[in-house]
């Protein structure tokens, strides 16, 4: 499934970086920084399923979606496209859920490429018969990537839509779920 979920993203973002060179995959106000975004979660996704993530990106890449997020929910507030911008940063926060807890482990020796499975790894609340933080953080992310690709085909069902429009949506719905099947993974060590 991760190989397939793999091809999936990398197909994304190869459409996101082809379809400003294919001006009918594109309408004219998507946000060429989300276009952006989206390539480099979906590089990160493919190394993340691949479980091949080199554990010298962790910090940067954490601070790329931390950024993202900030960024994505502050337009949000103030632009045209707020329910895109919102997505975007649902997204962006979902990546950190998936890269924190194992940046926090960043500092310890690893091998150049981390497995996903240890990606679960991290902080816990030491107090007896409290749950793992981290599981807490994952879960919400889990129902947060859900609920992103169920608002994304829900959108697509209105037919309203261009085909670039709903090219953009299918393209969210992907790597909701390819986001959501990393964090069930955490959930499942």
């Amino acid at each position: 499934m991760a190989a397939v979920l793999a091809a999936a993203m990398a197909v994304v973002a190869t459409y996101c970086v082809a379809r400003h060179a294919v001006p009918a995959w594109r309408d004219a106000d998507h946000p060429v920084e989300l276009d952006v975004l989206h390539v480099v979660m979906g590089a990160c996704m493919v190394a993340m399923l691949l479980e091949v993530f080199p554990s010298s990106w962790h910090v940067t890449v954490v601070a790329v979606f931390a950024g993202a997020a900030l960024w994505c929910f502050g337009r949000s507030l103030t632009r045209h496209a707020k329910q895109l911008y919102a997505r975007f940063g649902i997204v962006s926060a979902g990546m950190l859920a998936m890269l924190v807890p194992h940046s926090a482990m960043a500092h310890e020796a690893a091998p150049k490429a981390m497995p996903v499975r240890h990606h679960s790894m991290g902080l816990q609340i030491g107090m007896p018969g409290m749950a793992d933080l981290t599981t807490w953080v994952v879960i919400a992310a889990l129902i947060a990537m859900m609920s992103v690709a169920l608002g994304a085909v829900l959108q697509l069902g209105t037919g309203q839509q261009s085909i670039a429009c709903r090219l953009s949506t299918a393209c969210e719905v992907a790597m909701a779920t390819s986001m959501g099947y990393l964090l069930a993974m955490q959930l499942a060590l």
